[in-house]
């Protein structure tokens, strides 16, 4: 089992408790946007790329709610099943009866999970937002840049914000010690009922394993329909075989 390769996203609320002057509107509205979303239906297509040189294409179908509820059910390339709930995270290999855990989360999220995630909830408490100016993030657009620290551990997030398009083209996650973690440049958005979704991601992450670069797509996405809480249940039977998420 690779580590590191789901495609989970962070959780916005409480992020930006702190006040943001009124000239930055934009970057007001686009979170606004995201909390207002509640659940999410996709297909997903995942290519990953470990540091070995070899590549693993994922897909299937993708779901998420409020209070970080994320279920994925991978269709190849054979059937998993991944649930993360209040319990932990569960990897199911169906025909193998295969099933790698994780403990309990720690902390509680009230919003739909959107960006990847990589900041424990606990960390958003007591955070700090500051503009740090306007980049380039191509030949000829410009970016506002607004950097999001913890003032518990010192994790910062740097968003970079299109005002023109009103999207977020780029996050980076850099740890107390100033390494960069997580990179995720936003290569496509879907505008769905007045809000910008990312659909295409590429990530590169920094593993236990090394570095982990991946691209997901999201297509045919859903926002806001009905979903039923228990799908992101996950009942443990006799019949698996039970390892932790770092065994192989």
């Amino acid at each position: 089992m690779k580590k590191g390769c789901i495609s989970l996203f962070v959780v916005f609320a409480g992020l930006f408790t702190s006040s943001v002057s009124a000239d930055e509107a934009v970057f007001k509205k686009i979170i606004e946007d995201y909390l207002s979303v509640t659940t999410i239906k996709a297909s997903i297509t995942q290519h990953i790329y470990p540091e070995d040189g070899s590549t693993e294409i994922f897909s299937g179908h993708y779901f998420a709610a409020s209070k970080g509820l994320i279920r994925i059910e991978y269709l190849k390339p054979e059937r998993q099943t991944v649930v993360v709930n209040d319990s932990g995270l569960y990897w199911y290999y169906t025909d193998r009866k295969l099933l790698f855990q994780s403990g309990k989360k720690s902390g509680g999220n009230s919003s739909i999970p959107l960006l990847m995630n990589v900041i424990p909830a606990e960390s958003l408490k007591g955070i700090v937002v500051a503009k740090e100016g306007m980049r380039f993030y191509s030949l000829f657009k410009m970016a506002d840049v607004y950097s999001i620290t913890s003032g518990k551990n010192k994790t910062t997030m740097t968003l970079w914000v299109d005002p023109a398009a009103r999207i977020i083209k780029r996050k980076i996650i850099i740890d107390d010690s100033g390494r960069e973690m997580i990179r995720e440049e936003y290569k496509a958005h879907a505008f769905i009922n007045g809000v910008y979704i990312p659909s295409r991601i590429e990530l590169t992450a920094r593993t236990a394993s090394g570095v982990m670069q991946t691209i997901t797509e999201y297509g045919s996405i859903v926002l806001n329909g009905p979903i039923d809480k228990d799908m992101f249940e996950f009942k443990i039977t006799p019949e698996m075989k039970v390892r932790m998420i770092n065994e192989r």
